[in-house]
């Protein structure tokens, strides 16, 4: 039976996945895992293959989930990728205790739009959106992978599903490195080739008033480098037989933030 195709059923199903207040770090991060596989457990799949369904422990107690759904005899494999984790809700002011009950916040936000930007205004007036932390980044992501999961749970795709969802995404991406060897193994022991992977991250406007929607191809990652800067003291007497490492690190400032010739200039050279 299929739970997670209507749109009412879609709806449910984020809502219920927003409610959990996965903030980076709480214990509720540790909740939505668990609650993930106890939605998945009920699935007439995996009570009949529950290896298929497994939580792999981080080094400090928190978990990621894997759901594997063998289509055929093929080895071909899709991942679907999705964190669980959110950031935290003082940036909504006044309405943070609605943050995780997107149906009551949405209704809350449209008593007072006209203290809200005219883009948020039309969203509500047109009836269309939901709001909540983590409604967007990235349950509904995540809602639409379990959607397409129950699929193939139904034989309606060719190939094997992979459903990969991590913690710790939104800080140091400790559910995702975790999850580089989870994957390695069972690559080998279920023999899969990995064909694609699809990332449920939200697509987001070019500009003000795109009503375009982008589907973004290649590589992600985090990179955070770090940069020691080292002075040498001077008197104020003579300022030149020192160096500030304030200014070194300015420097550096200039050259990597929002820098797009060197953007431009990696992309000519790719």
């Amino acid at each position: 039976m299929k739970n997670w195709q209507t749109k009412e059923q879609l709806i449910y199903l984020l809502t219920s996945l927003v409610n959990h207040q996965s903030i980076t770090g709480s214990n509720a991060e540790i909740a939505l895992a668990e609650y993930l596989q106890h939605l998945l457990a009920q699935k007439s799949y995996f009570r009949e293959n529950p290896a298929h369904l497994q939580l792999h422990p981080l080094e400090d107690g928190r978990r990621l989930l894997t759901a594997f759904v063998k289509g055929n005899d093929s080895s071909e494999t899709v991942i679907l990728l999705s964190h669980f984790d959110v950031v935290g809700v003082d940036d909504y002011g006044s309405l943070k205790n609605l943050a995780f009950y997107p149906e009551e916040l949405t209704k809350e936000m449209a008593y007072i739009k006209e203290r809200l930007p005219e883009a948020v205004q039309a969203d509500i007036a047109s009836g269309d959106w939901l709001f909540g932390r983590g409604t967007m980044d990235m349950k509904a992501g995540l809602t639409l992978h379990l959607a397409m999961l129950e699929k193939a749970m139904d034989g309606e795709f060719d190939g094997n599903i992979l459903l990969l969802s991590v913690p710790d995404e939104e800080v140091n991406s400790q559910g995702m490195m975790t999850a580089l060897p989870v994957l390695e193994q069972l690559k080998k022991e279920e023999n899969l080739i990995y064909n694609a992977c699809l990332n449920g991250e939200p697509m987001f406007s070019k500009y003000p008033g795109d009503s375009h929607y982008y589907v973004y191809a290649g590589s992600i990652g985090k990179v955070l480098p770090g940069f020691y800067c080292h002075g040498k003291e001077s008197h104020v007497g003579e300022p030149f037989a020192g160096i500030n490492p304030n200014l070194m690190a300015s420097f550096l400032s200039q050259e990597l933030e929002l820098n797009m010739k060197r953007l431009l200039k990696k992309w000519v050279m790719t």
